[in-house]
């Protein structure tokens, strides 16, 4: 049990440390833990480090605002992040709201169940909602997208964030077999800053078959970026208000 008075709200001091760390865990649930930071923008809130055979975590329901990054997944099978509140949170591309990387399907489909998740920025540095890398096969979609593994809402604010330079609202890297659909990244404050979406593919071949469609990109420097890979569908999205100059396009 980790009381609201325990304390742990001021851990994490000094960047990139971690309020909870676990590695090689299954069967693992973290319900309702408030590590809002009391020490200013700092540390990261949950880590965790899993080999191939773990499986079976559950985060949910956790308050981590005012954080460097919110919560980072590796390796492992079996994820379900819900209802978590990660708004004022995220400093850059690497260090994320909510950042999936290795994790393989178990009884999940992809590996992942994600909903009801909050993002954006309140008073604090918002930069990257979601990063997801090294993955195959998921759906990332707002509430109307049927059997999305990976579900951004309308309301989640995914389209508050206050993302600059080259940090981007929703980051991929590695992947293969990825459809987004119908998420609203666009950027609510004035003037233009920061990517929708980014595709960091590494400049390889072997990843493959991408798709983003019906999304809302508006007010950034850059609407949507892809680097590598094969076989990219871009349809039906809109870009309005999105592109500052002619190396930071609509996509």
């Amino acid at each position: 049990t980790i009381s609201d008075t325990s304390g742990i709200r001021a851990s994490g001091s000094g960047g990139d440390n971690y309020c909870v760390f676990m590695a090689n865990v299954s069967d693992i649930t973290v319900d309702k833990v408030d590590l809002n930071s009391t020490i200013g923008y700092t540390g990261w809130g949950i880590r965790i480090e899993n080999s191939a055979n773990n499986k079976n975590i559950t985060i949910k329901n956790c308050k981590i605002n005012g954080r460097y990054a919110g919560i980072y997944c590796r390796g492992g099978k079996d994820y379900t992040i819900l209802n978590n509140d990660l708004k004022n949170t995220s400093n850059d591309n690497s260090r994320p709201g909510l950042y999936l990387t290795g994790i393989r399907p178990g009884v999940l489909p992809t590996g992942v169940q994600v909903s009801g998740n909050l993002f954006g920025f309140v008073s604090s540095s918002s930069q990257t909602a979601l990063r997801v890398d090294d993955m195959d096969g998921l759906l990332i979609g707002d509430e109307n997208v049927p059997l999305a593994n990976i579900v951004i809402e309308d309301a989640s604010g995914a389209n508050s964030m206050s993302s600059s330079s080259d940090n981007a609202v929703i980051y991929l890297n590695a992947v293969s077999n990825v459809v987004v659909n119908n998420v609203d990244v666009s950027r609510s404050s004035a003037g233009r800053a920061g990517v929708g979406i980014w595709v960091e593919n590494g400049g390889s071949a072997s990843y493959r078959n991408l798709s983003i469609l019906n999304c809302k990109m508006q007010q950034h420097d850059m609407g949507i970026y892809v680097s590598g890979g094969r076989d990219v569908t871009l349809q039906n999205n809109d870009l309005r208000y999105s592109a500052f100059y002619q190396e930071r396009p609509h996509s």
